[in-house]
Parts: structure tokens; sequence; C-alpha cells
């Protein structure tokens, strides 16, 4: 999964701006992959606001979170038999692009992940924004009208 929707880690990809990032993720969770995960847009924008959070937990926090990363991804590699050799290589890739991530973050200064945190804030607020203009809001309203009512509602 993290290999799908992390142009980063899964198709070599460099993005050059914050809005490439969001947009391949939201891209990959809207798809009919994810349909029965619950993907979709609502669900990709509460996976950037796990990002928000986690941005503004810090170095430590960060590098916690890329170290079960790496533990997930090598688990991964261990499960691989020798017939998936392109699915393990892509892993192995993974590991050390997770590695050199460790690094960097632990490097970076708190004012990094303030600045980081702001712009992905906003460009979610653009991607809302964008979504409402374009109709969201209204399928997002119909959908509570249904008949039979709202079996589960989601409080934020």
């Amino acid at each position: 999964m993290v290999l799908s929707v992390s142009s980063v880690l899964g198709q070599n990809a460099q993005p050059g701006t914050m809005k490439e990032v969001l947009s391949f993720c939201l891209e990959q969770t809207c798809s009919s992959a994810y349909k029965s995960l619950g993907g979709g847009l609502k669900f990709g924008l509460n996976l950037v606001d796990d990002v928000i959070h986690l941005l503004s937990l810090g170095n430590a926090a960060l590098v916690c979170l890329l170290c079960d990363l790496q533990r997930l991804i090598l688990c991964a590699i261990q499960e691989v038999k020798s017939s998936g050799r392109d699915l393990k290589k892509k892993l192995k890739l993974a590991d050390r692009k997770v590695y050199f991530m460790m690094c960097w973050v632990d490097e970076q200064t708190p004012e990094v992940w303030q600045a980081l945190e702001s712009s992905v804030r906003a460009e979610k607020n653009s991607i809302v924004e964008l979504n409402d203009y374009k109709g969201f809001r209204d399928l997002k309203e119909k959908a509570h009208t249904r008949k039979g009512g709202v079996v589960i509602e989601e409080i934020e």
C-alpha cells in the first residue's frame, strides 16, 4: 500500500511541488483500488490531516514513524518469495530511501516542520475549496438525506 500511495517510495518519482505530492496521494486514495477500504476524497483528506499532525510533532516523532515504516518494509522483504523479485527490489529501494529520510529528518530544525506543516495545510485547504466549488459539499449534504437515515455519522 505504501508503495502505491507514495510516488517517491513506489515509483522513483521526485515531485517538484507540495501540490504534486498531495495530488498524487489523493488520486491514489480516490482510485478504485482503495474503494473497499473506504477510500475516496474524504479518506485522502483525513490522511493529509494525519500528515499535518505528524509534522507538528517534530523530529523525534517523525524519526520514530520512519523507523516503524522501515521495519514494515523489512518484514515485507522477508515475506516476498523469490517469485516476487521485482517487488523485493522495489522494497529494498524503498528501505534505502526511508533510511535517507530518517537521516535528513533528524538534522532538521523545528522551523522546517512548522513551514512544512503550514504548506501542507494551505495545499489541503485549496483542495477542499476547489472541491467545495465543484459541488463536493452538495454531495456530502445529499449523503445525509438518503432514505432510511444515517446509519453511522462521523463526528468532527
